[in-house]
């Protein structure tokens, strides 16, 4: 970390020394080859400048792929559907949900990049680009640049990809922020998962239509997108069912979706509508991911008015005292300190980050102290949350949960 700090204090302290190099050489060498090694070079510095950035983005995606991962590994004691197609289609579409914000992501860019290389040409725009780490000043002024070059119509057409993705970021932190936790009791039948990747699969297909690959792009639309609404509308009456069940205190624990996820649909597939109607592309599944977003703000909207009071049973716990606790909890165990041990993982199971590990290792703990009643009552609680080793065990001794 400390060489690549004292790189880039070099490089911006002698920043005209390195002009001065790079113009030279690749305007007084005709070598191609010379001319491709500045290319990389320009890119490898471009990433070291954007990386962290660029993995910070798309994290929060990775690490719900990277737990629907881990549940499907645990999913060995769980039903044949929820195995084989909830869990294995929650990880596609979470995967989706990244490659429609890579492609968004990545055409902006390159429409940035062709519009600044009309103004001042190919290698000053590659230059100040990654060299310079200028590319969001690139990405900022381009539509301004097209506004002056060719007018307002050219300017809008380009702000609503922009638009797009915006509202694409912003679904993004909403959805997998930790303030909207998915609850681990529940993922794998999460109806809002596969909403998502309905919606995502028509951003997939939009590169598709833009190069007359119309076959393709039909497939990606209608066929991702049916799938995913039908296992949307199968996911939603058997959360209905789960739910019906829950005391009122886990029922508050489970995901809700920000109001502003919903106004945010509503507008990304009005916008989503128009473009494909410029394709002259289907927009089945489009019409009913919009009506679903309108039908879910309306009631949404009404139900603030009808939703009691939340139960505040839950203990107020932050993320970093959660960790805090996590991290505390391992340690008194692998010291022997039990009843401390057991005070720490009764207040995260008291905490709105509870979910079916923490009852595995709370019945661990239990039967390390030899009660062993608290410990099969926990045990049957995170085997019926989906816990596949604790359902292992129980089955091993014949008890049913």
């Amino acid at each position: 970390m400390k060489s690549r700090q004292d790189f880039f204090e070099i490089l911006f302290k002698f920043w005209w020394v390195v002009l001065i190099i790079i113009g030279a050489v690749y305007f007084l060498t005709d070598i191609p080859i010379i001319k491709y090694i500045l290319y990389v070079i320009g890119i490898f510095i471009a990433l070291s400048i954007f990386l962290p950035f660029i993995i910070q983005f798309f994290a929060p995606a990775f690490v719900l792929t990277e737990s629907l991962v881990e549940h499907f590994r645990q999913s060995k004691s769980m039903p044949f559907g929820k195995r084989y197609i909830f869990i294995p289609m929650s990880i596609l579409s979470a995967i989706s949900f990244s490659t429609a914000q890579m492609i968004l992501s990545t055409w902006i860019f390159i429409l940035a990049f062709i519009t600044w290389a009309g103004l001042i040409g190919f290698f000053w725009t590659f230059f100040l680009s990654f060299f310079f780490g200028l590319a969001p000043l690139t990405i900022l002024t381009a539509p301004f640049i097209l506004w002056i070059k060719e007018g307002f119509a050219a300017f809008f057409g380009m702000g609503i990809f922009y638009l797009m993705t915006i509202l694409w970021f912003f679904f993004l932190s909403l959805a997998y922020s930790d303030d909207y936790l998915t609850s681990e009791d529940y993922i794998g039948y999460s109806p809002h998962m596969f909403l998502l990747g309905a919606l995502s699969f028509q951003v997939i297909a939009l590169p598709f239509y833009h190069f007359n690959l119309y076959n393709i792009a039909n497939y990606i639309s209608d066929l991702g997108g049916f799938i995913f609404l039908i296992l949307a509308l199968i996911a939603a009456i058997k959360w209905r069912s789960i739910k019906r069940k829950l005391p009122i205190e886990d029922k508050e624990n489970i995901y809700r979706p920000s109001f502003w996820i919903y106004i945010l649909g509503f507008l990304f597939t009005n916008i989503l509508y128009v473009i494909f109607q410029n394709f002259d592309a289907p927009t089945a599944v489009i019409f009913w991911l919009n009506g679903f977003f309108l039908f879910a703000l309306i009631g949404r909207f009404f139900g603030i008015f009808r939703r009691n009071k939340k139960v505040e049973t839950l203990i107020p716990l932050s993320l970093e005292s959660y960790n805090d606790h996590v991290s505390d909890f391992k340690n008194l165990y692998n010291n022997g300190e039990y009843a401390e041990a057991l005070s720490i993982i009764d207040q995260i199971i008291d905490s709105r980050y509870v979910n079916r590990n923490h009852y595995y290792y709370r019945a661990i703990l239990y039967n390390k102290m030899k009660n062993n009643s608290k410990c099969l009552l926990d045990l049957k609680k995170a085997a019926s949350l989906g816990h596949g080793k604790s359902s292992s065990i129980l089955q091993k001794r014949g008890i049913s949960f």
